[in-house]
């Protein structure tokens, strides 16, 4: 396999926190934004990453819906995948829901919060569910609700990864806003907030529709 070089595909606004990740100073990211902040095209390239780097890393991708899985973040997996041109690497399928890295079998699953046996069914055979991504974490109903199925998922190994993506609600009063707020002075955790400024200033206006 060639040398990966996710400079093309990230912005610079995400250049520490890339280093960060990949050197697992931390386990929690919490990244917020709204349209074209790339933050779900980082957290893609991220996972993918993890996936070839830490052989015994396996990935749950998680959304509130089933139905929404496909056209979001399993796509969103694929594009990564294919800009960093590892295609003949992994195989995907729609049912079930998942990406298996062919030289050593870890896989990348997808569930939806409304289907609760398929959540606590995650198993795999080589490796543990050492990634987690909560996209669309405002469309989750509560953090008990989070913390529950990261309790099925944390399991099996010591070395922990997981990402929350939202667009910030309005509200203050929002239970994801006041868990943010907590999760800044939270050792081992970090809150990052990119806008589609950043992705402009950095150089990549193009990767934005002209609107």
């Amino acid at each position: 396999m060639n040398k990966i070089n996710v400079a093309s595909f990230i912005i610079p606004h995400f250049d520490a926190l890339f280093g960060d990740v990949m050197s697992n100073a931390r386990s929690e990211y919490w990244l917020k934004g709204g349209r074209g902040s790339t933050k779900s095209s980082f957290i893609s390239i991220c996972i993918v990453v993890l996936v070839l780097t830490f052989p015994k890393a396996n990935a749950v991708i998680i959304r509130r819906f089933s139905n929404t899985l496909r056209d979001s973040v399993y796509n969103q997996i694929l594009w990564a995948i294919s800009a960093l041109q590892l295609e003949k690497w992994f195989k995907a399928t729609v049912s079930p829901m998942e990406i298996t890295y062919l030289p050593t079998g870890q896989k990348i699953v997808f569930r939806g919060m409304d289907d609760p046996l398929k959540m606590k069914g995650v198993k795999f055979t080589k490796g543990y569910c050492a990634i987690q991504w909560f996209e669309e974490l405002d469309q989750i109903e509560t953090w008990d609700n989070v913390s529950s199925a990261l309790r099925s998922f944390r399991r099996g190994g010591d070395v922990f990864w997981t990402f929350y993506s939202y667009n910030p609600p309005q509200t203050m009063w929002s239970w994801v806003n006041e868990k943010a707020l907590e999760m800044e002075s939270r050792p081992g955790c970090i809150v990052n907030h990119s806008t589609y400024l950043d992705v402009i200033s950095g150089g990549h206006a193009d990767w934005l529709g002209e609107q």
